[in-house]
């Protein structure tokens, strides 16, 4: 790696963090850190500004697609998509505007969410224990929600696979699942026992 700058430009911080300088010069306009009318100016010509430039270059070199993210923990798609929707991983970069398209997490928030997801793990693996989707559809609940189980602390048999890594090693028992997650009978009907009981069609 190349010698730390005094004053980091575009292009020295391309070529010191490996980043594509195009890329690098719309993050960091997203993020108000170039001089007005920098379009203008060279890649070698911008200076980047802001509090501790060094340090937000080094998180961005960290940072990854949401592709790469997923490959990363071993989750499924669309579960990484899920999981950055409902907060369980944080974006570095929030992708879906005119300069930045993509999302891109931080290798170190990655590590993180496994790290809290992996602690869990009370045992080792039994018999009747599954992976999170295995168990989601037996429990007939969401993967999320068994995520939100172990994070919570709320399974008591949590295990990992040591023949698989990551979000896909975890296993539970969709029993105890499905005691946490299912809720008292209401009481009420459903829609299929009112047409069955009163005689009508599923249209009226």
């Amino acid at each position: 790696m190349n010698a730390v700058p005094k004053a980091w430009t575009i292009y020295s911080a391309s070529r010191h963090f490996g980043l594509h300088h195009k890329r690098l010069r719309a993050l960091l306009a997203d993020a108000g850190r170039l001089p007005a009318g920098h379009e203008a100016l060279s890649a070698n010509s911008v200076e980047i500004g802001g509090e501790d430039p060094g340090e937000f270059l080094a998180a961005v070199a960290e940072t990854m697609s949401l592709v790469k993210a997923r490959e990363y923990i071993n989750a499924p798609r669309p579960h990484d998509r899920l999981l950055l929707d409902t907060g369980y991983i944080k974006p570095f970069i929030r992708g879906g505007t005119d300069q930045i398209k993509d999302h891109g997490v931080r290798r170190s928030e990655l590590d993180r969410f496994l790290a809290t997801l992996t602690s869990a793990a009370t045992g080792p693996v039994v018999p009747g224990m599954h992976s999170i989707l295995s168990a989601a559809k037996r429990a007939a609940c969401s993967a999320l929600e068994i995520v939100r189980l172990i994070v919570g602390g709320e399974l008591h048999h949590v295990a990992l696979d040591p023949s698989d890594r990551g979000y896909m090693a975890m296993r539970v028992l969709p029993e105890e699942v499905g005691q946490r997650v299912r809720k008292p009978h209401h009481g009420c009907l459903t829609l299929r026992e009112v047409e069955r009981q009163s005689g009508w069609d599923t249209a009226v």
